[in-house]
């Protein structure tokens, strides 16, 4: 043994004599622990005098006897050595919270008076801080001793040997050193004989390391460590971040001026204490740095770890963590790297998927970062869900070669469209509810792939580089879904689309760009924006026709009629409808030959026949029903209820309001739930239920009939006043989305309302609007009802002439007035005939 290393033994043996860890010796001689470390590894050939003589000197020795005294207690100087029996430090001041870990860990204390407990939990989680606290509280039943040692499982661990005779020393200075492994044990458990004694053993590496530190009976080792494992009675708390109000008090602990931005700040930190602490003394420590604007600086995931530790570069987030980020091997490091690719908790499904690994391969991974604390679950088995902490996906991503994170984000990308295809597939085809559930459980994963694979394919080019025709197809694949109406707003998919067909027109993807521009037809359409609905359908309509694309060719017929049936115009609606209807049983597909029958029963309705809308409603019903596809069941009793309505069956209206309520409710389909509400219930309360759904999705058009509806309530209750304010805002309403039909609906009651109150110019400009919309619209019904009240303002008005010739148009509409109702007219024209002669 060289010079330098029994030097090093020497050191060290005097230190365990003294009951002083590595990091203790070091403070007490004013050096730094890398320098203490070095000394007792014996690599240090020409040690300086003044750190010999500053460790000497903290040994209670001068420096020639460090060098060349016997260091066993013998002629040295050493014989007055005590135990030092309470070792351990004080917790820190700051400590927050914790309630339920310390009931539980005193709880096992009393419970089976438990001789192994264990913390374990993340880096910066506040382990030792939690241990600290405990084993003071616990102290008193520990009279004979309390003894402190950091086993430094994340620089240079040590061995259990070492970490006995640190007891040994600790508790009998003066005993002679055992030699060999088995000695050491002996005479560790004989030391600790009949004694209560506390073990605390803070920062381990594994069970082999502390499985041997195990204490006789009386006595209690209490571990802390990043790492689970398992050992024989032991009595383990798992340590999690700090909840919101402890994270919180935390800060205000620290910086009382925080004030308001605690919460945004302790929300930044994750609840992790020793990010807390970071932040909390930043602000308490520089009266120059202003709450809001830090948090400002923590709220950008490149930058946060790094703000955090801007004033502490030896203990921060970082070091914390890059310590437990040394103990894993190589591809375990790639793979931690690349699970920072989730915005979201996932199953292990699609870690495997971002890995490239089989399912066992998978499971020993996850097992690995789970045992580091560096991976956190919830459930077991195949349910069982994982996240990395904010902060630990920050440090993860951090660490991440461009290669690394770009493969894991392609990966993790086409996985969840995939998996947002069986969610759909399963929405649509009889299980709804598992389907929407999947699509509810991943969909932060959902967006975030969306987002990769639109930014990929539409971003700016070099004059060499080619468009990425994997993420251009990528994202038209992911949005070619029906389910993405259920949970993301019209407007928001309108710019999820935009982006998809500039990918698609990128690669001449005709045959995607169709099928998007279809599904941006249907989401103007829920804006209540026909027109910009038609427009966008006709264009998707030339695609699918040039690529033969069939299918999607009758889906947009269907869209594009419905454009047109909000527009008022429900002959273009049936003629289209008929030509889908024509290519659906071609092909066979029976969900679009229902959702033709839906749209054309919504022509017919606006065409001013409700049984003949009720007829194709209940064509389509058992389609749907037959088909699984409950938003087109949905749609057909919202057609069968607006049906009812019309014809006076109050009680059949209602019943299929209820069911498209409640397939409206299952799905999350709110603009289906308001066209349902404003049937099943026209009291103030649905009203108001309803225009709160038409302020979520911006939806005029479900705002128009609301007002409609309920203005006719308030006319029969002869509240003039409030049903004319409800129609004159139809009216406006039915102007801006350009539905001709809405707006003869609100112009037919309007006209009489203006008359009863002696408006006799505005009903008869109202009623003479309201035939030429109703005209445009082909509903000869409302027609001809408009113009007989026509006929009838002017005639008040003292306009003979202009009301015959009202009265002469009314009379062509026979067969739609009734034979009661055309003999009065002839009657009236006889009448006005022989006032004129």
């Amino acid at each position: 043994m060289s010079q330098a290393q029994q030097l090093g033994e020497r050191i060290k043996d005097l230190r365990y004599r003294r009951g002083l860890t590595q990091a203790q010796l070091a403070y007490k001689a004013g050096i730094g622990e890398k320098t203490l470390k070095r000394l007792e590894s014996g690599k240090t050939d020409t040690p300086r005098p003044d750190t010999l003589a500053a460790v000497a000197g903290a040994l209670g020795l001068e420096s020639s006897e460090l060098l060349f005294g016997p260091g066993d207690g013998g002629d040295s100087g050493e014989g007055d050595l005590r135990p030092a029996l309470h070792q351990l430090p004080q917790p820190p001041r700051s400590f927050m919270g914790r309630g339920a870990e310390i009931q539980q860990l005193e709880a096992q204390l009393e419970a089976a008076g438990a001789t192994v407990c264990a913390i374990h939990g993340m880096g910066g989680v506040g382990k030792t801080a939690l241990a600290l606290l405990v084993a003071q509280r616990w102290s008193e039943r520990f009279p004979d001793a309390q003894i402190y040692m950091d086993l430094r499982a994340t620089t240079d661990p040590v061995t259990a040997v070492d970490a006995m005779l640190h007891v040994i020393r600790s508790l009998e200075p003066g005993r002679a050193t055992p030699k060999g492994a088995a000695d050491v044990a002996a005479s560790y458990h004989s030391v600790l004989r009949g004694k209560r004694a506390l073990l605390l053993m803070d920062n381990a590496l594994d069970r082999k390391q502390v499985e041997p530190l195990i204490p006789p009976e009386g006595s209690l080792l209490l571990l802390t460590s990043r790492q689970r494992f398992a050992l024989a009675g032991l009595r383990a708390v798992a340590l999690s971040p700090l909840q919101s109000a402890d994270a919180q008090a935390f800060i205000d602990a620290l910086a009382p001026h925080a004030g308001e931005v605690a919460g945004r700040l302790a929300s930044l930190c994750g609840g992790l204490p020793l990010a807390l602490s970071l932040a909390g003394r930043a602000l308490a420590e520089r009266p120059d740095l202003d709450p809001a604007e830090y948090a400002e600086r923590l709220d950008g995931d490149r930058e946060r770890i790094h703000h955090l530790d801007a004033a502490e570069a030896s203990e921060g987030v970082e070091v914390s963590f890059e310590a437990s980020y040394r103990m894993l091997e190589p591809e375990q490091k790639r793979g931690l790297c690349a699970l920072g690719v989730f915005p979201q908790h996932f199953d292990r499904a699609a870690a495997a998927a971002v890995w490239g690994l089989t399912e066992d391969e998978t499971d020993s991974r996850v097992g690995t970062l789970l045992r580091y604390n560096l991976l956190e679950s919830d459930g077991s088995g195949r349910r069982a869900r994982y996240r990395l902490h904010d902060l630990v996906r920050l440090f993860a991503n951090s660490r991440s070669s461009d290669a690394l994170r770009l493969q894991a984000r392609v990966r993790h990308a086409r996985h969840y469209v995939s998996l947002l295809h069986r969610a759909d597939l399963a929405s649509r085809g009889g299980d709804a509810d598992r389907g929407l559930a999947l699509a509810d459980r991943e969909w932060g994963n959902i967006q975030e792939a969306c987002s990769f694979a639109s930014a990929r394919a539409c971003r700016d080019l070099g004059p060499d580089e080619e468009p990425d025709r994997d993420a251009a197809q990528l994202i038209c694949s992911a949005l070619d879904v029906q389910l993405l109406r259920l949970r993301k707003h019209a407007e928001e998919r309108i710019r999820w689309y935009d982006a998809a067909l500039e990918a698609a027109r990128r690669i001449g993807d005709r045959r995607s760009e169709g099928r998007l521009l279809g599904h941006a037809a249907v989401a103007h359409q829920e804006l209540g924006d026909p027109r910009s609905a038609l427009s966008t359908s006709l264009r998707g309509l030339d695609c699918s026709r040039q690529v033969d694309d069939r299918g999607n060719e009758a889906a947009l017929l269907i869209w594009a009629a419905d454009a047109h049936h909000a527009l008022g115009q429900p002959r273009q609606t049936i003629e289209l409808c008929e030509q889908a209807l024509e290519i659906a049983r071609a092909l066979e597909n029976r969900a679009t030959e229902a959702g033709a029958l839906v749209t054309m029963a919504w022509g017919y309705q606006v065409l001013g026949d409700p049984p003949g809308a009720a007829e194709l409603a209940r064509q389509a019903l058992p389609i749907a029903i037959e088909v699984g596809d409950r938003a087109l069941e949905g749609h057909a009793h919202v057609v069968l209820a607006h049906s009812g309505l019309v014809q006076g069956t109050v009680d059949s209206a209602q019943f299929h309001a209820r069911q498209a309520l409640g397939i409206a409710r299952q799905l999350g389909d709110r603009r289906m739930q308001g066209y349902s509400l404003i049937v099943v219930d026209n009291s103030e309360q649905s009203f108001e239920e309803v225009l709160a759904i038409v302020a979520e999705l911006g939806d005029r058009r479900l705002e128009g009939y609301s007002r409609l509806l309920r203005g006719l309530s308030q006319a029969m209750s002869s509240n003039s006043e409030a049903a004319i304010e409800q129609f004159e805002h139809v009216t406006a309403i039915a102007d801006a989305t350009g539905d001709q039909a809405m707006l003869g609906n609100a112009l037919l009651p309007l006209g009489p309302l203006y008359m009863m109150q002696g408006k006799v110019t505005e009903s008869i400009a109202a009623l003479t609007r309201g035939v030429e919309a109703t005209r445009g619209t082909g509903n000869r019904r409302f027609e001809a009802q408009m113009t007989w009240l026509l006929a009838s303002a002017h005639e008040i008005n003292g306009a003979p002439e202009a009301s015959l010739e009202a009265l002469r148009r009314a009379a062509g509409f026979r067969h739609e007035l009734g034979t009661e109702m055309a003999e009065a007219i002839d009657a009236k024209i006889k009448q006005l005939e022989a006032q004129l002669e």
